[in-house]
């Protein structure tokens, strides 16, 4: 995760110096918005038991022509869908929040707009309704550093909205131990190596895009 992170931080200073590079530093300013269906791929044990159910979020965005930044908020809910009346039933709420970069590519007509992001943050997490017959759960609301990348594309409906599709990668420094929230007390099975690795997924799914500084005389 460490190796990672320093990874995208290179990534997100190439951003910014071309964001500053920029000859026509006329502001823009943008809401964006997202509703998508995350995946996990990894911590095997987190993978074994819990689906994701949904993730949207919101971010409020400023910048040039090209570059974009600003704070953004989503929110992520996982759930263990039981086979039986009497499996536990646990949910994670995982609400993040933290700064969105941007760098938007139109298209020769400004008709669509692909839009690669990265969007550094902090998440903090909450598991609920949690059964346990003997022992008592613990660390049940976590806090990890998080990030987010991927890939936006916009069709615009006029110069203001737009709708599109967004597919992208999350990794939350945070390692799941079914332990904590009682799994082990239910007849499910995991081995040691299943409780290695910080949580990270894949989602996919539709976004909205309203420019509310568009400007005719800097499109290109």
């Amino acid at each position: 995760m460490k190796r990672t992170a320093g990874i995208l931080l290179i990534i997100i200073c190439f951003f910014i110096l071309t964001g500053y590079a920029q000859v026509k530093p006329k502001l823009r300013k943008s809401i964006r918005a997202e509703f998508q269906l995350p995946k996990a791929t990894s911590n095997p044990a987190f993978k074994k038991t819990f689906s994701g159910v949904f993730n949207t979020g919101l971010s409020m965005n400023f910048g040039g022509k090209h570059f974009n930044a600003g704070g953004f908020y989503s929110f992520t809910q996982y759930q263990i869908f039981p086979k039986f009346f009497e499996d536990p039933h646990s949910i994670l709420a995982n609400h993040t929040a933290g700064i969105k970069l941007t760098y938007d590519l139109f298209t020769s007509t400004r008709s669509g707009i692909f839009s690669p992001f990265i969007a550094p943050g902090y998440s903090f997490m909450s598991y609920t309704r949690i059964k346990c017959k003997n022992n008592m759960p613990y660390n049940t609301h976590p806090s990890a550093l998080s990030m987010n990348t991927g890939m936006c594309y916009t069709i615009m409906m006029d110069e203001w909205i737009g709708a599109g599709f967004i597919i992208g990668y999350n990794m939350i420094d945070h390692v799941f131990r079914p332990e904590n929230i009682c799994l082990d007390e239910w007849g499910l099975n995991y081995d040691e190596s299943d409780k290695k690795g910080s949580l990270q997924n894949i989602f996919f799914g539709f976004s909205v895009y309203f420019d509310l500084a568009w400007k005719p005389e800097t499109a290109e």
